[in-house]
């Protein structure tokens, strides 16, 4: 077993709850230059499940370009290291996947959803 192992065991855990986040966001978009909300929504999740979720140091940065968010986790593992990377806007257009869970409460705004997240 790699020293990653544990790291790649802990993350596959915890998929749910990343998805969940995502679909919360995806439910709530906000268009450009108005994405508070969402980096809000985005270091509150970071605040409460940071630590924990990820067993490890998290360092969170916001008002990064504007509103974004930038949490780097430190594993003190030495090896690859791994990016996360979304897009906090949403685009000025109505919703057409009406029919996923997750799809946007807000008139005017989407993400144009096309699929759900596989989890493993």
């Amino acid at each position: 077993m790699s020293g990653h192992e544990p790291a790649r065991a802990h993350l596959l855990s915890v998929l749910p709850l990343l998805a969940a986040l995502r679909h919360d966001l995806h439910r709530h978009p906000t268009v450009s230059l108005e994405e508070q909300p969402t980096a809000a929504r985005l270091l509150a999740f970071l605040a409460a499940h940071g630590g924990d979720v990820w067993r490890e140091r998290v360092e969170v940065r916001s008002g990064v370009g504007g509103a974004g968010v930038l949490a780097t986790f430190d594993t003190g593992v030495e090896g690859p290291c791994g990016l996360f990377r979304t897009e906090l806007d949403a685009l000025p257009i109505e919703e057409t996947n009406k029919h996923l869970e997750y799809s946007s409460l807000v008139l005017g705004a989407s993400h144009k959803v096309t699929a759900p997240l596989p989890l493993p």
